[in-house]
């Protein structure tokens, strides 16, 4: 039993100096490919593109709200809902193009 552990105790630091660690860093490796140029502005142009969509539709919906509210006290209740559930059917399929042209 003795042998075991000192055979152990002689091992152990051995097994313990045999690894190794590094560091890589990524940023700088990322940097140093040539490519990376093209694609931060494909990229930037990707964000920009969105961003300008999705301002549209923000301001499509605020254009659609206030039109709403103004036209809600005219109408009566079932036309009301009847306008309420075109709007979403509308918002629907218009998200749901968005998301086709984004696959």
């Amino acid at each position: 039993m003795k042998r075991i552990i000192i055979m152990l105790m002689l091992i152990a630091p051995m097994a313990v100096m045999a690894q190794k660690f590094g560091y890589v860093d990524s940023q700088s490796v990322l940097e140093s490919l040539p490519e990376i140029g093209k694609i931060n502005g494909e990229l930037e142009a990707k964000g920009k593109q969105f961003n300008d969509e999705i301002t549209k539709m923000q301001d499509e919906f605020q254009l659609k709200s206030k039109e709403y509210d103004e036209k809600r006290s005219t109408l009566s209740p079932a036309a009301q809902q009847e306008e309420e559930i075109r709007d979403a059917m509308d918002i629907t399929n218009e998200v749901k193009a968005e998301l086709k042209k984004l696959k």
